[in-house]
C-alpha cells in the first residue's frame, strides 16, 4: 500500500483521539466514523491488506483517514511501550538498548513494525521479535500473562482484556499464552548462572492435583532470595529429595556452605552423597539458622495453588511452578531486597520496566541463534557425508 498524505495521518489521530469514533465489530472488520462527518464508513481486512469503502480509498490505492485510525489504535499499546520503557527494545543479543538504531520498518496487518539494527553486532530485529505469528498486540499478551501470574484466573484476564482493551480472545487462547511462552522463558532462563550466595533453604509442601497429591519443592538462596528450583514430585522420598538437590546444584554450578531443612528424613542421605558441608536439620523457629524464609515463601505460594483448578497433576504442576519460578525470580520486586528482583541481585536480571516483554525477545533471539548453529552443524555433517560416500566410490 503507498505511503499517505499527512493531512490524512492528522485526521486519523483526530478520529483516535477524539474517542468512540471507532467500533470493533471482529479483529478483522472495524467501523469508522469520518472526522469531519456524522457518516460511518467499514474498515475491513481481506486479501492481506485494509480497505475502505469510503470515496478515497476507492479512488486512490492509498491508507485512507479511516484505515490510519484503525492502525493507529492497534499499534498503540506497543507506541506506549516504546515510549514509555527504552529498555523495552534494546538488542536481545547484547542486553543494551544504548547500541540500536532504526532501520527502517515493514507493514503488516497491525500497521508499521520499526525494525531495529545492532551497531555492535550487526544483528536485525523488530518490535514483534518474539511474537512474529500472534495475531494480538505483543504488550497485550504479555499483559495477560502478567495478570495471570499475580493472581487473577484466565477467565478474569479474559474478560479484563475484553473490557480494557476491547480485545476479543477466550480463556483458553490466554492458558495456551501462557503456557507457550512461559516454556519458552524458562529454557532461556534455566541456562543463566545465578550468583547466589552459599546459605541455602529447602522445604516441600503438598498441593492438590487432580483425584491426589503432589508435592512441591523449592530451595532458596538466603543472601540474594533467588529461587534455585521449584518443582513437583508425585512423592517426597530419597530419590525425590535427591533430585531436586541435584537441579539446584546445577543451575548454581556450587555446593552451599549450609543448608537448612525441616526434619523430612528423605534429606539426610542425599546430602551427604552430595557432598554438602552443612546440613541443619529440623531448626526451632527462634534458631538464628531456622528455615522462615522458606516457610514464608510457602504462605506465599499456598493461595496461589489452592485456587488453580488446572493443576491435572505432576506435569501441569510443573509447567505452572515454572512459570511463579519465573515470575518470583525475574519479575516480582522484593521488599527485603529494596524492589529489586532477586535475579537483579543475583546479576542475571534486567533493568527494563517491562520484564515479561524483554525476556520473551531475549530467549526467542537466543532459540534463533541456537537453531541457527544447529542447521550449520547439520549442513556441514552431510556435507561431510557425502564426501566419504564419493571417496568410497
Amino acid at each position: 500500500m503507498m505511503a499517505s498524505s499527512s493531512s490524512a495521518q492528522t485526521r486519523g489521530w483526530e478520529i483516535l483521539f477524539h474517542g468512540g469514533c471507532i467500533r470493533k465489530v471482529s479483529d478483522s472488520r472495524y467501523v469508522v466514523k469520518s472526522s469531519n462527518a456524522s457518516k460511518w464508513y467499514v474498515v475491513c481486512w481481506r486479501r492481506g491488506r485494509w480497505h475502505c469503502e469510503c470515496a478515497e480509498h476507492k479512488n486512490r490505492p492509498v491508507a485512507c483517514e479511516h484505515i490510519l485510525a484503525v492502525l493507529y489504535l492497534l499499534r498503540l499499546p506497543t507506541v506506549l511501550l516504546l515510549n514509555s520503557d527504552p529498555e523495552a527494545f534494546a538488542c536481545p543479543y547484547h542486553a543494551d538498548a544504548s547500541v540500536i538504531v532504526s532501520k527502517g520498518a515493514r507493514h503488516n496487518k497491525t500497521g508499521r513494525v520499526q525494525v531495529f539494527m545492532c551497531k555492535k553486532c550487526g544483528r536485525r530485529f523488530s518490535s514483534t521479535l518474539g511474537f512474529s505469528k500472534a495475531r494480538h498486540d505483543p504488550v497485550v499478551i504479555v499483559a495477560a500473562i502478567d495478570l495471570h501470574l499475580k493472581g487473577l484466573s484466565t477467565r478474569q484476564v479474559q474478560q479484563h482484556l475484553e473490557m480494557i482493551y476491547g480485545c476479543d480472545v477466550t480463556a483458553m487462547t490466554v492458558y495456551n499464552w501462557v503456557r507457550r511462552y512461559t516454556r519458552l522463558v524458562a529454557d532461556y532462563a534455566k541456562q543463566l548462572r545465578p550468583g547466589v550466595g552459599g546459605h541455602w533453604h529447602a522445604d516441600e509442601m503438598s498441593v492438590r492435583t487432580k483425584g491426589s497429591h503432589a508435592y512441591l519443592w523449592n530451595v532458596l538462596d538466603r543472601r540474594t532470595r533467588f529461587l534455585l528450583v521449584s518443582a513437583f514430585t508425585r512423592g517426597r522420598g530419597e530419590k525425590e529429595a535427591k533430585r531436586i538437590l541435584s537441579k539446584s546444584l546445577r543451575l548454581a554450578r556450587k555446593k552451599p556452605g549450609r543448608l537448612v531443612t525441616d526434619g523430612l528424613a528423605s534429606y539426610k542421605r542425599p546430602v551427604r552423597s552430595l557432598k554438602v558441608r552443612q546440613h541443619v536439620s529440623s531448626p526451632k523457629f527462634t534458631d538464628r539458622t531456622n528455615n522462615n524464609l522458606v516457610e514464608r515463601l510457602h504462605g506465599t505460594l499456598r493461595p496461589r495453588y489452592d485456587g488453580l483448578r488446572a493443576l491435572q497433576g505432576v506435569r501441569s504442576g510443573g509447567h505452572f511452578a515454572d512459570a511463579m519460578w519465573l515470575n518470583y525470580n525475574f519479575i516480582r520486586p522484593h521488599l527485603a531486597l529494596d524492589g529489586a528482583t532477586p535475579a537483579e541481585v543475583a546479576g542475571i536480571g534486567t533493568k527494563a520496566r517491562n520484564k515479561w516483554h524483554f525476556l520473551i525477545t531475549a530467549a526467542h533471539a537466543k532459540r534463533k541463534r541456537r537453531q541457527k548453529k544447529k542447521r550449520k552443524e547439520d549442513e556441514k555433517e552431510t556435507g561431510n557425508r557425502d564426501s566419504h560416500t564419493g571417496t568410497q566410490e
